[in-house]
């Protein structure tokens, strides 16, 4: 699936009209178009209302496709290009990126595609990924964003949660970027968990905690951008 149909998909997704995803109004626009077709009111007869659904089909499967993807195409780099220095990121920088995962704030979580943002590392070696998302433009001057994804989002990852770190090149629409894929795996917190004075957590054993794994691209204005960013998150995998 291409840079361009992948955005486009995203774009449905994202947008709301009336308060519904942009998508479902299109679905529901084929579905009652195909409906009229095949009763006589609109031209085309039952073999144009056939292809509207199979449109609308089509539209549903690559939906799920896109949403697999996250939206975004990653090639990853070729063998043989040299690797990034070990060298940590001093905890007081903050480096301009985009990224695009599962953000979360206040027990909330929401996916964003390539959403701008910052890149910070602290001295106990866990990463953050902080970004404020503003109002967009409106599209065709009526969708819009929903208000509820609008603010503060975060992404942590730990350095013992950190698995892989692949240079590549990620597309988003026309716009093509140096990126980073990181393959990570969360412990997630017991919700019953009871919290005693000093504010430790009692519940499941963390063998028994559930587990979370997730692809998290970040991508950058430049070659030594990224040679920062993955020369501090080689650190935490020995270099």
């Amino acid at each position: 699936m291409s840079a361009y149909l992948l955005q486009t998909f995203y774009i449905l997704r994202r947008y709301r009209l009336m308060g519904a995803p942009l998508q479902s109004g299109i679905v529901m626009a084929l579905l009652l178009a195909a409906f009229f077709m095949a009763i006589g009111l609109l031209p085309g007869g039952v073999t144009g209302g056939l292809a509207l659904l199979l449109l609308t089909l089509a539209l549903a499967a690559g939906q799920r496709l896109a949403e697999g993807r996250q939206y975004v195409h990653f090639r990853p780099q070729p063998a043989g290009q040299p690797a990034a220095a070990s060298v940590p990121i001093n905890p007081t920088e903050k480096l301009v990126i985009h990224a695009t995962g599962l953000f979360e704030v206040e027990g909330k979580t929401q996916r964003f595609s390539e959403l701008p943002a910052y890149y910070r590392s602290f001295s106990t070696r866990e990463h953050a990924i902080m970004a404020v998302v503003q109002p967009p433009r409106r599209l065709a001057g009526l969708a819009q964003w929903p208000a509820e994804d609008l603010g503060m989002w975060y992404i942590f990852v730990k350095h013992s949660e950190l698995r892989q770190v692949q240079p590549g090149v990620l597309s988003f629409g026309r716009s093509r970027r140096p990126a980073l894929r990181l393959l990570v795996e969360q412990t997630l917190p017991d919700k019953n968990a009871v919290m005693d004075a000093w504010g430790l957590q009692w519940g499941k054993e963390k063998s028994k905690l559930a587990a979370r794994q997730q692809t998290i691209y970040l991508s950058f204005d430049g070659e030594a951008e990224r040679a920062r960013v993955m020369g501090d998150l080689v650190v935490d995998r020995g270099g």
